[in-house]
């Protein structure tokens, strides 16, 4: 393990509405609350039953099972979590942290009874509102052109829903651009390890509940409004994580898939095409 330095006595920051105990510094707001789990650095083995794995891809990954934890192995990147304390032990800890504040923190969320879509979130006049995605349907850029047009970001990528809630939690004010809408949008920096390039934006001072949510969807041939069964596994194909990582998760996602489906409009469009002035005259319609 390597790049320790910056160790300091613990602070407490907020990520997702949970209050975070770390003896380094975090690229998060502080909070001055007791904390609801402690960061720690320090090996993590991957020694236990296995839940689930990825071998096939440039970046192997496995979910290991180690009594009351569960430990996300990348290689390079190794995270032990249970409902107090989180573990990280990488090969670079500033490229970990980062891992454990992004993907990652479905995990930590899931171990205080909180569920994850994949989805990136703005707050509009009339609510918020979510764009649901597989990776690369555009969920990012929507939601940057939104932003740049003075609707304020509630999270990026994840957003999480307490049990039984439409209000999504506040995340991070910052987001992660494809290389090509960096450089058509003329954003100046560096990229990250992944070759995407991060930008802030405006947050609100309250998150209000769910307006709508719109899933860019690998096939769809325009905007459609869902409803029933057709609402719900749109939705459940949008979970953040696949793989069940706490007892009761499965009743908890399929509960919260339900509710959302009953509770907010629910649409589907296509990938990759839908611009601001869409949403906004959706959101018009409504």
């Amino acid at each position: 393990m390597s790049n320790q330095a910056g160790a300091r006595p613990p602070a407490t920051y907020e990520h997702f509405g949970l209050a975070v105990a770390s003896p380094f510094a975090l690229p998060l707001p502080r909070v001055h609350r007791p904390a609801d789990v402690r960061v720690d650095v320090g090996p993590v083995v991957a020694d236990g039953r296995l839940r689930w794995s990825d071998e096939a891809t440039s970046e192997p990954f496995r979910v290991v099972a180690v009594e009351d934890a569960v430990v996300l192995d990348w290689n390079v990147t190794r995270i032990r979590i249970d409902s107090q304390q989180i573990v990280v032990d990488g090969d670079n800890i500033a490229d970990s942290i980062e891992t454990l504040l992004g993907s990652a923190w479905t995990v930590v969320l899931a171990f205080h009874g909180v569920e994850t879509l994949h989805a990136s979130a703005v707050v509009t006049p009339w609510g918020t509102v979510a764009f649901t995605g597989r990776p690369m349907a555009g969920k990012t850029t929507l939601t940057w052109g939104l932003t740049r047009q003075g609707f304020p970001l509630v999270a990026d990528d994840v957003v999480p829903l307490s049990e039984g809630s439409i209000v999504p939690r506040l995340g991070r004010p910052t987001l992660r651009l494809r290389p090509d809408v960096a450089a058509r949008d003329a954003v100046v920096g560096a990229p990250d390890p992944l070759g995407k390039y991060r930008v802030t934006a405006d947050q609100p001072t309250e998150v209000p509940p769910l307006a709508a949510i719109i899933a860019l969807a690998e096939g769809s041939t325009g905007v459609t409004r869902l409803g029933g069964a057709r609402a719900v596994e749109r939705l459940r194909e949008n979970l953040y994580n696949p793989v069940i990582t706490v007892p009761g998760q499965e009743l908890r996602r399929f509960t919260m898939v339900t509710d959302l489906a009953l509770r907010v409009p629910i649409f589907e469009a296509p990938e990759r095409t839908l611009v601001p002035a869409d949403v906004v005259r959706l959101l018009e319609e409504l």
